[in-house]
């Protein structure tokens, strides 16, 4: 109760910003603060500004055989189009989500493998410590210091080189 107590006074004193509840959710209270929105919000913006603005390293017909060909597995049909969506896509910033186990570090593995052989440098990032730690684990990914770090650190050159 002292926890909750704290935390709704820090909330009355907009320290603290209210979450909205979604569907889903199961009565638990969300919180953010100001410097995370702003953070969130320049984030989705450099999104959109490199929207359609980067080359392909392969094209969407060629990329499923290369893929499966450096793969350590076979991906299967979810890892394949997301690694497909990942090399062929004109935009700067391609996200892949996913649940614990789904393959995404296996799928990772050779996007990677393919955009280095094409001279590309590919950048991990990941927003949460345990997702980090799948991040530092995947050949050929080089992780930065979290992505709070990275972003805060680079905000200022979003707009001119992403």
């Amino acid at each position: 109760d002292t926890v909750a107590h704290r935390i709704g006074g820090v909330i009355e004193t907009r320290r603290l910003l209210p979450g909205v509840a979604r569907p889903g959710d199961k009565g638990v209270q969300m919180v953010t603060t100001q410097e995370a929105l702003r953070t969130e919000e320049a984030i989705l913006k450099s999104v959109e500004a490199g929207a359609g603005k980067a080359d392909p390293v392969v094209s969407a017909s060629a990329a499923p055989e290369r893929l499966q060909s450096v793969a350590d597995r076979p991906l299967n049909a979810g890892q394949l189009a997301a690694a497909t969506l990942i090399l062929s896509s004109p935009d700067r910033t391609v996200t892949i989500q996913g649940v614990a186990g789904a393959g995404k570090s296996t799928m990772l593995q050779a996007v990677a493998r393919i955009a280095e052989a094409e001279g590309r440098t590919v950048l991990g990032l990941a927003f949460q410590v345990a997702e980090r730690a799948f991040v530092v684990c995947v050949e050929g990914i080089h992780q930065r210091d979290g992505c709070n770090r990275f972003f805060h650190g680079n905000l200022r050159f979003f707009s001119y080189n992403l």
